[in-house]
C-alpha cells in the first residue's frame, strides 16, 4: 500500500529527528545510515532535502558541512540496496540466503549445504553494507547455522582461504569493547567472487 505524500514527509521528519538524537559524530557513514532509514519510505531523495537540511542546521551541522552531508546522502542514495527496516543485517542476510541462494562458482568445492548457505549469507551482507564491508558474527552464525563454535570457525576459514570468496580488509577495529569483545574482522567479497558469482536481480 502506497504512502500519501503528507504521511511520508511526516514519517521522514520523525526518522531524521530520531537519527540525529542518536548519531555518532565519529561515524563517517552517517549519510548512508540515514539514507537506509529514509529509503524504506516511498519517494525520491529530493523529497527529503528540506527536512534533512533543517535537521542538520538544528543539530549544529551548518555551512559547508551541511552541504557536504546532503551531497553525500544524495550520492549514496542509489547505492542503497537494502533499506533499514529495523531488522538485524545478519538475520536479514540469513533469510535472503535461504530464500534466494546465490550460484556458487563451479570451481569452488562446497563441503556441505551449510557452507553453501554461508556463501550466500556473505554475499547478502556485502550487498547490505556500504562499500561491501561486513562482519561475520560467530555468535549469531552458530545459532543460524546450528553448528558448534569450532565448526563455524572452520567454515569461515574455508570461505576465506579455501574458497577464496571473502578477504579480511580490516582486523584492527574494536567492536563493543564495553562488553569485553575483541577486535572485529571486516570482510569483503573477493574479485574472484564478484567475477564468478551470478548477479542477483532484486
Amino acid at each position: 500500500m502506497s504512502i500519501c505524500a503528507s504521511d511520508r514527509l511526516e514519517s521522514a521528519r520523525e526518522i531524521v529527528s530520531e537519527f540525529f538524537k542518536n548519531v555518532d559524530p565519529k561515524d563517517r557513514e552517517q549519510p548512508f545510515h540515514l539514507g537506509r532509514k529514509l529509503k524504506r519510505l516511498e519517494g525520491n531523495v529530493e523529497d527529503f532535502e528540506e527536512i534533512v537540511l533543517s535537521a542538520c542546521a538544528e543539530n549544529g551541522i551548518r555551512g559547508v558541512k551541511r552541504e557536504e552531508f546532503w551531497t553525500d546522502l544524495y550520492s549514496v542514495w542509489d547505492e542503497i540496496r537494502f533499506p533499514d527496516r529495523g531488522v538485524d543485517p545478519l538475520k536479514n542476510a540469513y533469510e535472503l540466503a535461504r530464500k534466494t541462494p546465490i550460484e556458487i562458482p563451479a570451481d569452488i568445492y562446497v563441503p556441505t549445504p551449510a557452507h553453501r548457505l554461508l556463501c550466500s549469507i556473505a554475499y547478502y551482507l556485502a550487498e547490505y553494507n556500504l562499500k561491501g564491508r561486513f562482519i561475520l558474527s560467530g555468535r549469531h552464525l552458530i545459532k543460524q547455522l546450528r553448528r558448534k563454535k569450532r565448526t563455524v570457525y572452520h567454515m569461515i576459514k574455508w570461505l576465506e582461504h579455501k574458497a577464496r570468496y571473502i578477504t579480511c580488509v580490516d582486523d584492527t577495529v574494536n567492536w563493543n569493547p564495553k562488553k569485553g569483545r575483541r577486535k572485529a574482522r571486516y570482510f569483503m567479497l573477493t574479485e574472484h567472487a564478484h567475477k564468478e558469482t551470478e548477479t542477483i536481480k532484486f
